[in-house]
């Protein structure tokens, strides 16, 4: 029997990268061995209960916590970041309680600003068959390329359907259905301090529509551009440089979230935003 995929799904109903891109602006990062993760992003299956239970109490106080691994690590180790700080430090995993109730407590003695720019790449098999499958392709891809980058296999970033789903940091670029061709294009970006616009799905910090017209703006020429929406459907993105105006519209697509939904034969309408750049107002109804 042919194995099915959410990510073909989501291809096959045309769902756009762009507008895809949530995710919380406070991140904690704490390597574990991925032979310990379970379905939970940020607790593994072989974590002492009061190391789980600190960090589901840091999860309650709004840090978005992830699991990351990757070989060659000490099992006795583990590594933290803590962003938007772009903080890091190495602690004994005897020690994780304490020093993760410390950072609870706002304690941030011991740590120290993290020099290089961190790519995670869901592998999270555990979770979704596509992230096992597509996430440590690019993965290995990403590995092989030996650029100056802390890469890391990471628990669930969201989007199963998307992989392989990556997130740069302290940049907060999020990408998908990423294949391990893009990944010298992709680190090239990122080494000169910009998203990859072919597989960006947009800022981290914007409503889905203003995603996808930040993509559409950026694949257009403009940096950062400044956004207005003067009205329903209608955006100016400006830079100093110039401004261009587009249109947006609204469709629903039906598509599974993960694969196992599409193995219950389960799916679910989403929200999508379709993007033109136009001539002016003028070609946009109220």
């Amino acid at each position: 029997m042919t194995r099915e995929f959410c990510s073909d799904a989501s291809l096959a109903a045309e769902e756009p990268l762009e507008g895809t891109a949530k995710h919380a602006e406070r991140i904690l990062l704490i390597r574990w061995p991925k032979g310990g993760w379970s379905r939970n992003l940020a607790v593994a299956g072989d974590m002492a209960p009061e190391l789980a239970l600190v960090i589901e109490k840091l999860r309650e106080s709004g840090l978005r916590v992830n699991l990351i691994d990757r070989k060659g690590e000490a099992g006795d180790r583990s590594r933290l970041f803590l962003y938007p700080e772009s903080l890091t430090r190495e602690v004994a995993r005897a020690d994780l309680p304490e020093v993760l109730a410390g950072l609870l407590a706002g304690e941030r003695a011991g740590w120290s600003q993290a020099e290089r720019p961190v790519i995670m790449v869901c592998t999270h098999g555990q979770k979704d068959r596509c992230c096992a499958l597509h996430g440590y392709a690019l993965y290995r891809a990403l590995r092989e390329e030996g650029r100056e980058v802390d890469l890391w296999e990471s628990t669930h970033l969201g989007g199963c359907r998307l992989s392989a789903g990556a997130l740069t940091l302290p940049a907060m670029h999020k990408y998908g259905r990423l294949k391990p061709a893009d990944a010298a294009a992709l680190l090239e970006a990122e080494a000169e301090g910009r998203p990859w616009l072919p597989k960006w799905r947009g800022p981290c910090d914007l409503p889905p529509e203003a995603q996808a017209v930040a993509v559409s703006a950026a694949r257009a020429g403009l940096r950062d551009p400044e956004l207005e929406n003067p009205r329903p459907g209608l955006w100016r993105a400006t830079t100093p440089s110039g401004s261009i105006w587009l249109a947006t519209t609204r469709h629903s697509v039906e598509r599974p979230s993960t694969c196992s939904d599409l193995d219950l034969g389960c799916s679910e309408a989403a929200e999508v935003y379709r993007v033109r750049e136009i001539a002016g107002p003028a070609e946009v109804t109220s």
